[in-house]
């Protein structure tokens, strides 16, 4: 069984008894054959693409805490996560 998680601006893990932070840096989404991402800069700022519509320019959205990422504008669900470390 499959179940979603929300999606956490803020992550920490344990390596090698250091506990190591990270921050959301990106979501892919997929739906109808098709991937859209957004991408988080550190500041905050959430940036949009869709490559068929933006081709390789990105839309800036709003400030991460203003926003759900869990569904993309199309109400796509989010597949990937990529976090970067502090």
């Amino acid at each position: 069984m499959f179940s979603r998680a929300p999606v956490d601006e803020q992550i920490q893990l344990t390596v090698k008894s250091n506990i190591v932070h990270y921050n959301l840096a990106g979501v892919v989404y997929y739906g109808d054959t098709h991937y859209t991402a957004r991408f988080v800069d550190t500041d905050g700022r959430v940036w949009y693409n869709d490559g068929l519509t933006l081709g390789r320019r990105a839309q800036l959205e709003r400030f991460i805490h203003d926003m759900d990422m869990m569904k993309d504008r199309a109400g796509k669900s989010c597949d990937i996560l990529i976090y970067r470390r502090t």
